[in-house]
């Protein structure tokens, strides 16, 4: 049934399949309190609960899964869009398994707002990735920061770590 579906089309009947499993799960009337980035943990799963809703997703799709799987894909679009990977007509692609996973990560944000300084920390690392993957992947350039860094002062540097990270007195 989702083979000749485009992606939305897959995505929306099979968030709605999770949300519909997970509402009967934890005994709601209906998914008006399970949006499709709503964390799974907001509205109340535990372990035991992600058990039964990997069974009943288990007993509805075929798909295997395991009994983590509402804490590894921690919202009804990322585990539908798992569930997409998994049921997947042949010929997909693997940008598909890369798309799950990015929305994976966004899932985990979601999930759970981290403190100043990992926030920081993932957002550097999030820059760093992007500026790999841009649009211009030929000509590699020094993001603007590196490049004013390259030739600070140590107050410079200390400064800015100061400005950006926190100093005395703050996280670091």
């Amino acid at each position: 049934r989702l083979g000749p579906l485009g992606d939305a089309e897959r995505d929306a009947i099979l968030v709605d399949l999770v949300a519909g499993h997970a509402a009967a799960v934890l005994g709601l009337p209906d998914t008006t309190d399970l949006g499709p980035a709503r964390a799974f943990r907001e509205v109340g799963f535990d372990s035991m609960t992600a058990v039964a809703l990997r069974n009943r997703l288990r007993a509805a799709t075929g798909a295997t899964l395991p009994a983590s799987v509402v804490f590894d894909y921690p919202t009804p679009l990322a585990l539908a869009r798992h569930l997409s990977t998994l049921l997947a007509p042949d010929g997909a692609t693997a940008t598909t398994g890369l798309l799950a996973e990015l929305e994976k990560v966004d899932g985990l944000f979601a999930a759970g707002a981290p403190d100043e300084l990992t926030r920081r920390k993932l957002l550097v690392q999030m820059q760093a990735f992007l500026a790999r993957w841009g649009d211009d992947r030929s000509a590699p350039e020094q993001a603007p920061v590196t490049r004013s860094l390259d030739g600070a002062s140590d107050a410079e540097l200390f400064d800015f770590i100061h400005r950006e990270l926190g100093g005395p007195g703050g996280e670091f």
